[in-house]
């Protein structure tokens, strides 16, 4: 009865090491590379849990460009167009971008007009977070040589005091 167990304990061994065989084959063969430089977006893993192959375990996104969705107001829309340089901060990160594209269909809110605009932004550095708010400004046109002042600009009007020449 000892040989019996020593042949069928022999058996799993061999199944073992064949089994351990085979593992390290497909260890040898996995290829775990993404097509994108990125930031993993996603995990549907488990430590232990066993996977098949061709299966989507984790997503990625290429996070070297980022898109800004922008919502430019009604007095402001006739003056943006795409190729228009536009500053990004992001929590104190500045950086900038560029229109891609402007709606011409805007969404009434609160009595006024805005329209969404994409700006898409160089994101080589990592710093900008995707998802995240920013704050955007376009420049909508430039002068060299003048004062810019805040709108509405106070105006109020110089008096003189008048004065009479006269004889004493």
């Amino acid at each position: 009865d000892n040989e019996t167990e020593i042949v069928k304990l022999q058996e799993k061994l061999k199944t073992a090491q064949e089994a351990m065989k085979t593992a390290r084959e497909n260890r040898a063969n996995l290829q775990a590379a993404a097509p994108v430089d990125g930031t993993v977006a996603g995990l549907t893993l488990t430590i232990g849990e066993e996977v098949q192959a061709n299966t989507t375990v984790i997503s990625i996104i290429d996070t070297s460009q980022i898109i800004v969705e922008a919502n430019i107001d009604e007095r402001n829309i006739s003056s943006v167009t795409p190729g228009m340089m536009v500053e990004i901060d992001q929590f104190g990160y500045i950086t900038v971008g560029m229109v891609e594209k402007v709606s011409l269909t805007g969404k009434y809110e609160n009595g006024m007009s805005t329209f969404p605009a994409t700006v898409l932004c160089d994101n080589a550095d990592g710093m900008l977070s995707n998802g995240r708010s920013v704050v955007d400004r376009i420049t909508a046109s430039q002068t060299a040589d003048c004062m810019l002042l805040p709108t509405p600009v106070p105006y109020t009007p110089l008096t003189l005091p008048t004065q009479r020449a006269g004889h004493s």
